[in-house]
């Protein structure tokens, strides 16, 4: 009852409203760029305001800090900052604020997902997430989600469990929705992303759905076609055997 309640509070409230549903208490404003960061400011400095704000000294920290790992993102010296305003998204225990924190600093991020050094990083975290119930819930997300990037990470955090060994973790119920759900997205996705999709549909649900995925035919059909040949050169065979004297 608890999933269907949350399932359906995605549809009526929208993902994102559902998060401050979810969260109420969270800030629900994200500050002026002008009180992130200095535009001079240096890497050092950045890792310095980061670690600040992640030991929650101040008060609305988590909104801080998604500007600055948004803000930051066109800065080569800030990297490091910007993995530790990460880090410190995914520490908050909530997990609908956790989530509504990563997912917006994710969607802002203007940066290209192949040419992103924390693409990886932000996806293994979000995988490592979906345990317990908040899989199940993940599952849905993943499905209601309609920001583009948000989205995309949520699929491919989704595909980094199935192609790792917590995939032996996933009931039968959760494997199916999985494959499920790969099969219904998996025309939406972007090229570069369909390979790992289709790696993790081959490990909850075999090779078979991969296969017609990619517009091949399936093991299960080419057998069906080979006992149909030889059904029909044995009826043959049989019918030149009646025929003879």
């Amino acid at each position: 009852m608890q999933r269907i309640a949350w399932y359906a509070g995605v549809f009526s409230l929208g993902v994102g409203a559902l998060y401050w549903a979810l969260a109420p208490e969270a800030e629900h404003t994200r500050p002026a760029r002008s009180s992130v960061h200095a535009p001079a400011a240096s890497g050092t400095a950045h890792l310095q305001e980061v670690t600040a704000l992640a030991r929650g000294a101040e008060h609305g920290a988590a909104p801080r800090l998604v500007a600055a790992y948004d803000d930051w993102a066109r800065e080569p010296d800030a990297l490091a900052a910007r993995k530790l305003a990460l880090d410190a998204l995914f520490a908050e225990p909530n997990l609908p604020k956790k989530l509504s924190s990563v997912l917006e600093a994710v969607e802002a991020d203007p940066t290209p997902p192949e040419r992103d050094p924390l693409w990886q990083p932000l996806v293994a975290s979000l995988a490592d997430v979906w345990r317990g119930d908040a899989l199940n819930h993940g599952l849905d997300l993943m499905i209601a989600e309609t920001r583009p990037r948000a989205r995309r990470a949520l699929i491919s955090s989704f595909a980094w469990l199935a192609n790792s060994p917590r995939a032996r973790e996933l009931s039968p119920a959760q494997s199916q929705t999985l494959g499920n759900d790969f099969i219904d997205l998996y025309q939406q996705l972007p090229p570069s992303q369909k390979p790992e999709v289709l790696a993790a549909l081959r490990n909850v649900s075999g090779r078979d759905a991969a296969d017609i995925l990619e517009g091949h035919s399936s093991e299960l059909e080419r057998q069906y076609q080979r006992a149909l040949e030889d059904s029909q050169a044995l009826a043959q065979k049989a019918a030149q055997n009646s025929g003879q004297p």
